[in-house]
């Protein structure tokens, strides 16, 4: 069985866009849910609030992105944002596959 592939996006984040970042996580988790493309697993800022990370699981995080790009570039909260696309190994190991800046 292949390993688990993760889905990162990395942001930076504005505390008054909260109501932007409620309706991007509802179009990632709802286009991922959808074309049965992984699972959305949440996002996490910062102590501050002025950093985040999305997180989703899939198979196959190639085609995730190209799924999602439409979505992620059209997002005004994540303009220069990174996107990593990452291999998960059984003992925990993470290694980055590919990068995207948006």
């Amino acid at each position: 069985m292949a390993a688990e592939q993760a889905f990162v996006i990395k942001f930076n984040f504005n505390t008054q866009d909260f109501d932007l970042l409620d309706e991007l996580e509802d179009s990632l988790e709802t286009t991922t849910g959808y074309h049965n493309l992984g699972v959305y697993d949440g996002y996490e800022l910062n102590e501050d609030g002025t950093r985040g990370e999305f997180y989703i699981t899939t198979a196959d995080a190639e085609l995730l992105y190209k799924n999602l790009k439409p979505i992620l570039l059209d997002s005004r909260i994540l303009q220069g944002s990174k996107v990593e696309l990452q291999q998960l190994a059984d003992d925990g190991s993470v290694q980055i596959l590919k990068e995207y800046t948006l």
